[in-house]
């Protein structure tokens, strides 16, 4: 009489169906996402994000494959105003899989026509997310064939085109762009650093006119040209960074790149931007000074402002990956009141400031002193001021003890 089956056998026997079964479901899946119905419940998905910014998506059709190569129909991108850009048609190839392995991977998206219809105009929201995102990105060709510029952007309806590619991973950090917008923008941007290479590369060329959308993206109201460049390799960089804006030179710096440590100085005129408080307290214009590393997202270094008005020293990081920042210690000395308030008069002003949190809910200590401090008549000897307590949205409650 034979010996029954031994349970072992039975065990692994079900375990092996189960299996199959689970992959026969994840196949079944798979099939039904890259179908009509799968393609017409992504976009309904994407349809219905309500990000607190105010913006929303939309997708009127996909067709072709969800997991290669697909055509993409009715792209638009909104804000509470309106459309912002619309896309009529658009080709999206990229690699799924790779999200598994924490990589965005485009292979190339191309859009024979878009329009900006308008810039932004975003609702504030009370937390915001990553500045730089916590993955790889991998885009081999950005291609815009004809971008129309509408009227509500730069004053007439001009047409322009864009081009680029982009790695940001593990070892390298490769960005390459180039954009121009008839009769009001040209900009040429390529970034190509790895340092096991041994390779560091920075070009930054910009032309906007008065009413450019790069003028209007940065709220000014005169043309603007910038300009970064150098020469050398990651382990010894030098090169130059200017900005004019009209006729009037906003910005003269150094800048330096040894091995990952980068330095910059020179000096900001911040007249030749805007006549406010500040342009005033920096005139004639502010000494800058600093060095810093950036690795891991995380910028960490220190730096100094310095103009006969007022005096600024600053150290601490700033983490891009999860909006932090990292123990950020502020020294800012008042040297001439009277700048900041006409009958103001005062001497050793001087503020001391800590941020350690969330860019929206940081810890905030401050010290305020000063040997004497007067508005006309009235004034305080040794007066001293402190707090502390966590950011938030305004209005903010800022404890004080005097």
């Amino acid at each position: 009489m034979p010996p029954p089956p031994k349970p072992a056998r039975r065990w692994w026997r079900g375990v092996g169906w189960g299996v199959l079964a689970l992959l026969a479901l994840v196949l079944a899946a798979l099939v039904v996402v890259d179908s009509g119905m799968g393609h017409r419940f992504i976009a309904d998905r994407i349809g219905a994000l309500r990000p607190a910014n105010g913006l929303r998506y939309r997708v009127a059709r996909i067709d072709g494959s969800v997991f290669g190569r697909m055509q993409l129909t009715g792209v638009t991108i909104s804000d509470p105003e309106g459309v912002v850009l619309a896309v009529p048609n658009a080709t999206l190839d990229w690699v799924p899989l790779a999200w598994l392995g924490n990589r965005l991977d485009i292979r190339a998206l191309d859009i024979p026509v878009a329009r900006l219809a308008k810039l932004p105009h975003l609702h504030p929201t009370p937390r915001t997310g990553p500045i730089l995102p916590g993955f790889d990105i991998h885009v081999g060709r950005l291609r815009v064939d004809r971008l129309i510029v509408a009227p509500r952007v730069t004053g007439t309806e001009r047409a322009g085109s864009l081009i680029g590619r982009g790695d940001v991973r593990r070892g390298r950090a490769l960005i390459d762009l180039a954009a121009r917008v008839a009769g009001a923008d040209r900009l040429r941007l390529l970034l190509d650093a790895e340092p096991d290479r041994d390779r560091f590369d920075i070009d930054l060329h910009a032309r906007s006119a008065a009413t450019g959308v790069l003028t209007r993206m940065a709220a000014l109201t005169k043309p603007l040209a910038i300009d970064i460049d150098g020469k050398g390799r990651w382990t010894d960089w030098r090169g130059r960074a200017t900005m004019l804006v009209g006729a009037n030179n906003a910005a003269d710096l150094t800048l330096g790149n040894r091995a990952g440590r980068y330095t910059l100085a020179g000096t900001l005129t911040p007249q030749a931007v805007t006549t406010n408080k500040l342009a005033r307290l920096g005139a004639p214009h502010i000494i800058v000074n600093g060095s810093a590393t950036f690795a891991n997202r995380r910028l960490e270094g220190a730096i100094t402002l310095h103009a006969p008005a007022l005096a600024i020293e600053t150290t601490g990081g700033i983490d891009l990956a999860q909006s932090m920042y990292r123990n950020v210690r502020l020294t800012a000395r008042l040297l001439q009141p009277s700048v900041l308030v006409p009958d103001m008069k005062g001497r050793a002003i001087e503020l001391r400031l800590l941020l350690d949190g969330g860019f929206d809910t940081a810890l905030f200590d401050y010290r305020l002193a000063a040997e004497q401090l007067a508005f006309g008549t009235t004034g305080f000897d040794q007066a001293r001021a402190a707090g502390r307590g966590h950011l938030s949205r305004l209005p903010m409650t800022v404890p004080i003890t005097l």
